[in-house]
């Protein structure tokens, strides 16, 4: 936030236009250093149980393939179409507020969690360092105060340059592609970075943990565990229901990695038919792919009351399957 010579602030964004009843167009500009997620080194050598869960993975994407994920925005909206930015943005905006109000008793982190996003706002990205939104001028001095939840257009995707379909950026906020996705699945996966966003809100100084660090597993494994409750109350159990069934078919004396190897293409359709996914597309499936194996493991580490290091080494394996 800059200020004037006066002492007064000056936001970090630019009047576009002003339309009726008081609602104005801010143009935002993102001027914070980018922190977000180192890549996870590719992992070339497997064994031969890994190597057939990878292969299980590519057969799982081959048949996703002939599917195509859908987006409800392909571009922005010109920004003299005042009207049409203002219903994509409510719309939008209703749904989050919808998803959040749904399942914020699901446990203490997400009533944390809805408590912090309370108030928020919706935005389309433009480009890597600025988006848009609309509000009423008695609102905009909310802008740099309250989260931002971006959507991306299909074009702007290149240009965003973004990591991940969805991801939480700490200088930005929650930044997500304006795909179709089943309603359960939206759930999840919003609450799981948004789970990010109460840990780490916009702020320069902000706390991040090494990608190979105990920390930053610990706090994915914690977001996986709110994303299946999320899904499994969606499901109205469904979803847990498979989970237990893969998970247990291994002694309790078995490593998680013995429980996973038992997981086959059929048990992967029916994870997706209880989260209505049996016809999204790889961009989608592939967050699935990784929230399954981690929900399997975690149950079954859970069965032997496992500690938090077994966790941990839950999550840095999978990685070496998911790249």
């Amino acid at each position: 936030m800059k200020k004037t010579k006066e002492g007064q602030p000056i936001s970090n964004w630019v009047w576009l236009a002003t339309v009726l009843l008081l609602l104005v167009i801010p143009f935002i500009a993102h001027s914070l250093k980018l922190k977000q997620r180192p890549p996870t080194p590719r992992v070339e050598t497997r064994n031969k149980d890994d190597a057939r869960l990878y292969e299980l993975q590519q057969r799982y994407y081959a048949g996703k393939a002939r599917h195509k994920d859908v987006w409800w925005l392909d571009e922005p909206p010109s920004l003299g179409n005042n009207a049409q930015i203002e219903s994509v943005i409510k719309k939008q905006a209703d749904l989050i507020k919808e998803t959040i109000s749904t399942y914020k008793t699901l446990s203490p982190l997400a009533t944390s969690i809805a408590r912090h996003f309370e108030s928020f706002f919706v935005s389309i990205a433009i480009n890597r360092s600025s988006s848009v939104t609309v509000m009423t001028t008695g609102e905009t001095a909310r802008i740099g105060n309250i989260p931002e939840i971006t959507f991306v257009p299909r074009d702007r995707v290149r240009i965003m340059g973004a990591p991940y379909s969805l991801y939480w950026r700490s200088d930005w906020g929650l930044i997500m592609n304006a795909m179709s996705l089943p309603r359960p699945v939206f759930a999840g996966f919003l609450f799981h970075e948004l789970g990010h966003g109460y840990l780490h809100p916009v702020h320069p100084d902000t706390k991040h943990y090494a990608h190979s660090s105990r920390e930053y597993a610990l706090e994915e494994i914690r977001m996986h565990e709110l994303e299946s409750l999320v899904f499994d109350k969606a499901s109205n159990g469904a979803f847990g229901q498979v989970v237990v069934e893969v998970a247990s078919r291994k002694k309790e004396t078995a490593s998680f990695k013995e429980a996973l190897y038992t997981l086959r293409e059929g048990d992967l359709r029916r994870l997706d038919e209880s989260l209505s996914a049996t016809e999204v597309g790889v961009a989608t499936s592939s967050l699935l792919f990784a929230h399954y194996l981690i929900a399997i493991g975690l149950e079954h580490i859970k069965l032997q009351n496992g500690s938090d290091e077994k966790k941990v080494l839950l999550f840095l394996w999978a990685q070496t399957i998911l790249h």
